[in-house]
């Protein structure tokens, strides 16, 4: 087949750069890293780590892997037809300074014809006229734009952490601890789930209002350090799991230049614990006020923080793979309602934040929380199982829906119950007489007259739901009050049974453990050893032996 194109996953080289990548990488990294595809390429000699090794499939690799980051960054996806299903498992794309400036270095050579042993190099050879010498106009032009992009991208990258460090996140002595305890983990890659285990956020169950007593770390030199506020480690978490995300990795200099040495990390995190970590951020940001850092600063700086914090949610909740394609962009939002007072969060689809749609029908009820103005967004032609699910919607600052679609601005003030749906001319025209759907059950109704309620009408399953992760006083006294059995599951020692799941009561998953979960034995660590020694017996060979096979009857392979 040769080539059908300037680039060069439009050659047969290319090709191969796929399938090495859909064969062994993508099925166990739904988030690729460059750097890590690098890697993978030396091993498979594609590429070299020595640039005077220098050879045409070496320098179309390099290409190949940039084409692939970028057609990332401009689409949000991989699209091959040839193998559509294993490129949509792609959920994220990182890449760390180092690895842009690898694939910088390779074309800046191709660009700049450094020769290799015979005097040439292969791959400009190739695109140059036999009879003028000049290299092909079209290919020459991509090659400069992937080298200036490749550019552009390592310098944004210089200093990324400090888009959001060195403020109200990462300007704390709780920040310096943090930082101190990063340094002290020795290891370049840490879980987030380990930091929270070691540090304590694991007992706050995902809710850091107000901060556990023993918050704290004990230093290898033997210095007992605690942090004051768990919501300032959460957002400096926040803020260095971003740029991880971005820069594949965090140079712990940047984040204290005075008594840390460069040494670079990478924290990583599960897609639930990146949901987990979305809602905590939103959390702060609807209601600052709730926690236990407003105590130390005036409110214009604990809403400033509010703000800050949001914009990192934003762009975490982008890096992680998850709607990243926002239709406006956190760096290009607006302070467009400078005077609003009172609650300004709201709900909109992604038909608005995403696909940048204007709003078509939009309402406000009764708020739902401190947090809430009670306005909802939508583009007006989402169906209702569109609707029914919650990955298609998201929660947001009023602010930040005004940028999607200006237009609603002059709506906002419209007291509670209220409708407005776009006209044939565009013009939002009120909905009269508009009231908000009932909810079949009072939201305000005690959950013991609720449970009773449930139980003389024969829903004994809403009555399993109600006694999950409850006060144990209150499923006691549910458990009292009615006449059928109840199970507990984070419900206190009152119910008259209680439920486990065998995942976690034997210790089988680590990367979140709710707070009502008591691991009885460690088994997933037996299951790890027993898989690693599984694989490695398959790999050398001592695994199937002569006693694990099967032998045929005297005679029969004679015959054969």
């Amino acid at each position: 087949m040769g080539a059908w194109g300037i680039k060069a996953l439009e050659r047969d080289e290319g090709l191969d750069v796929l399938d090495i990548l859909k064969n062994e990488y993508v099925p166990e990294h739904p988030v690729m890293d460059l750097g890590e595809m690098i890697e993978l390429m030396k091993e498979e000699v594609m590429l070299e780590s020595d640039f005077s090794q220098i050879d045409f499939l070496f320098d179309n690799t390099a290409m190949a892997l940039a084409e692939l980051y970028f057609q990332w960054k401009d689409n949000g996806k991989l699209d091959y037809d040839h193998e559509e299903a294993i490129w949509d498992k792609v959920t994220g794309f990182t890449a760390s300074k180092e690895a842009l400036a690898f694939l910088l270095r390779q074309l800046t050579d191709i660009k700049n014809e450094v020769p290799d042993e015979d005097g040439i190099r292969e791959i400009m050879d190739l695109w140059k006229n036999e009879d003028s010498g000049e290299i092909a106009p079209a290919w020459l032009e991509h090659l400069n734009q992937l080298i200036d992009r490749l550019d552009s991208e390592q310098e944004a990258r210089q200093m990324y952490i400090k888009k959001y460090w060195g403020n109200f996140i990462g300007g704390s002595d709780d920040s310096l601890n943090l930082v101190a305890f990063l340094e002290d983990q020795k290891k370049e890659e840490i879980p987030l789930s380990e930091i929270f285990s070691k540090i304590g956020l694991d007992k706050q169950n995902w809710d850091f209002r107000q901060t556990v007593e023993y918050l704290e770390f004990t230093h290898s030199d033997g210095v007992e350090m605690d942090f004051h506020f768990a919501i300032d480690v959460v957002t400096d978490l926040a803020a260095i799991l971003l740029e991880c995300s971005v820069s594949g990795s965090v140079n712990l200099q940047d984040l204290d230049e005075y008594n840390t040495s460069s040494r670079r990390i990478r924290i990583t995190a599960t897609p639930e614990e990146h949901d987990a970590m979305d809602k905590a951020l939103a959390d702060f940001v609807h209601a600052p006020l709730e926690y236990d850092l407003s105590e130390m600063m005036d409110n214009e700086e604990i809403q400033e923080m509010a703000r800050d914090v949001e914009a990192l949610r934003k762009e975490l909740y982008e890096a992680a793979g998850r709607n990243r394609d926002y239709y406006v962009k956190a760096e290009d939002m607006k302070n467009l309602l400078p005077d609003w007072e009172g609650a300004d969060g709201c709900i909109a689809t992604n038909r608005i934040t995403v696909e940048g749609c204007k709003v078509g029908y939009c309402y406000r009820e009764e708020p739902d929380g401190g947090w809430d103005s009670g306005w909802r967004f939508t583009a007006g032609d989402e169906s209702d199982e569109y609707m029914d699910d919650p990955n298609n919607a998201g929660i947001y600052k009023l602010n930040t829906i005004c940028n999607d679609d200006p237009d609603i601005i002059p709506l906002l003030n419209t007291p509670a119950p209220c409708a407005f749906e776009r006209d044939e001319n565009g013009v939002f025209q009120q909905i009269k007489d508009w009231k908000p759907d009932e909810d079949e059950e009072d939201p305000d109704m005690d959950i013991l007259k609720q449970c009773q309620k449930w139980h003389e009408e024969s829903k004994q399953h809403k009555i399993i739901d109600a006694l999950e992760a409850i006060p144990a006083e209150l499923a006691a006294r549910v458990s009292a009050e009615l006449t059928i059995p109840t199970i507990g599951i984070g419900a206190g020692a009152g119910c008259d049974g209680q439920v486990l799941v065998n995942q976690d009561m034997l210790g089988m998953f680590h990367d979140f453990t709710p707070k009502f979960v008591r691991r009885f034995a460690e088994v997933g660590d037996v299951m790890l050893d027993a898989y690693r020694a599984y694989d490695a017996a398959v790999k050398d060979g001592t695994f199937p032996a002569a006693e694990h096979t099967y032998a045929a009857p005297a005679g029969v392979l004679e015959t054969l």
